[in-house]
């Protein structure tokens, strides 16, 4: 099996493996397989959110998945409570009857309550002022899927610029749901075949509809969005996706657009960013303090130091240095993968991490661990034997330098907290004799 495996893999496949933790499911399976995506049983979803063992056997699920670069699904989310707890702990996919329940065509919108639950945790670290994707919009009115293949050409005659034209489901005060697009192209074909316009005119667009489209929602952030191009991509090459409100159709936005604003921000990202890490400097993480800040939702910031650090770069020199930095750089991002999470290099050997994750300790002391054991590799054997170096400290005198270590300094900002600092933000720039007052 891990041959094949092996083999399908090589060839681009994913593996996933469903209903871990029963029958043949177990942890030795995983552990053989390797998959990319694993789905826990349902046994351990139910009443998820009031039993605490469960929840420490799923959230013990998910630290292993995250070591082992695996995705975790969520199957069986049934309760609020049950969703509530998956999307605290960080476990980006799940399936169950809270979200929708089986059917022929699956629904391409959430419930709105789920929805806004998925978009404020994404949206939660993202300023006013940050490119959002409704600053692509365009006002293309849409059209229903009962429309007739005669009326959609003559939409296309009359606007020759559009490419394709959104169509959507109407359900109530004039609001719609989309549905997909019709391609300029697609109908055009149908009417200059051989008696194409005669036996089709009068028939509805729905056969035509191309419903594997990209959505996003308009108050997405644009570097956000790039994953879903990535993903798009890999279907089809689309010229255009459509932009919703709340779930509601609002217009269409153009492809190039979006990846021109996605290149534009990227290469603000790195004209800011360490040279030595890449990871973002001073500026972005100043521009990401305020953005937390202004969010007034609760967050941790870490502040990581290096402990002897300078005499050890004196001793090896700077090469082996840098290869030191660039190493913590690589811990951090390996551990911190979720997206909400922000890494920074404040230079030298000083990095900054922001993170809204209730489980920080359990990442501090993954970090610090995984830095104690790869460190060790860094030293020559003798040295490893000493456990350290003997080198000239900052007065120039000769003495014993323990091996590197790695200092984590955390700062918890309740929401209430966060709050204060707006405020106090807003006292500031008041005029003085508001704050003689």
């Amino acid at each position: 099996m891990r041959e094949a495996l092996k083999h399908y893999k090589e060839m681009g496949f994913q593996i996933a493996m469903d209903d871990l933790g029963s029958g043949y499911s177990g942890l030795r399976m995983w552990y053989e397989l390797r998959p990319d995506y694993v789905k826990i049983d349902r046994y351990f979803m139910c009443n998820l959110g009031a039993d605490k063992v469960k929840q420490q056997f799923v959230l013990s699920i998910k630290n292993i998945a995250t070591e082992l670069n695996c995705q975790v699904i969520a199957e069986g989310i049934e309760t609020e409570d049950e969703f509530n707890f998956i999307n605290k702990i960080g476990l980006p996919f799940c399936q169950g009857f809270y979200i929708a329940k089986p059917a022929t065509l699956p629904l391409r919108i959430l419930d709105k309550k789920i929805f806004q639950l998925y978009t404020q945790k994404s949206n939660a670290l993202v300023d006013a002022q940050s490119p959002v994707v409704s600053d692509l919009l365009q006002n293309i009115p849409a059209i229903s899927e009962l429309e007739t293949v005669e009326q959609s050409a003559l939409l296309f005659n009359q606007n020759p610029d559009w490419e394709s034209i959104p169509v959507v489901e109407f359900v109530e005060s004039g609001l719609s749901r989309p549905i997909g697009l019709l391609r300029r192209n697609c109908l055009t074909q149908l009417l200059f075949s051989k008696y194409g316009r005669e036996l089709s005119g009068k028939k509805s667009i729905s056969s035509l509809v191309d419903r594997n489209i990209l959505i996003l929602e308009g108050q997405l952030a644009i570097e956000q969005a790039s994953h879903a191009i990535n993903d798009q991509s890999k279907a089809q090459k689309a010229l255009e996706f459509i932009i919703t409100d709340n779930g509601y159709y609002n217009g269409v936005g153009s492809i190039m657009a979006l990846i021109k604003e996605i290149s534009n921000l990227q290469i603000s990202s790195a004209r800011h960013a360490n040279p030595l890490t890449l990871l973002p400097g001073n500026v972005p993480i100043n521009k990401k303090l305020d953005q937390v800040i202004q969010s007034q939702s609760s967050f941790v910031i870490a502040y990581l130091d290096l402990d002897n650090f300078k005499p050890y770069n004196d001793y090896y020199g700077y090469e082996k240095g840098d290869q030191i930095i660039t190493g913590v750089a690589d811990i951090l991002r390996k551990i911190l993968t979720d997206e909400s999470d922000f890494i920074g290099h404040i230079g030298g050997d000083d990095f900054i991490f922001i993170t809204t994750n209730s489980q920080w300790k359990s990442f501090c002391d993954e970090i610090l661990l995984a830095f104690k054991e790869w460190v060790r590799h860094r030293y020559l054997p003798e040295d490893q034997m000493m456990g350290g170096i003997s080198a000239s400290d900052r007065f120039g005198q000769k003495r014993f330098f323990p091996m590197l270590s790695l200092s984590i300094g955390c700062v918890t900002l309740p929401l209430l907290f966060a709050r204060v600092i707006t405020m106090l933000s807003h006292w500031r720039a008041m005029p003085n004799r508001w704050l003689k007052k």
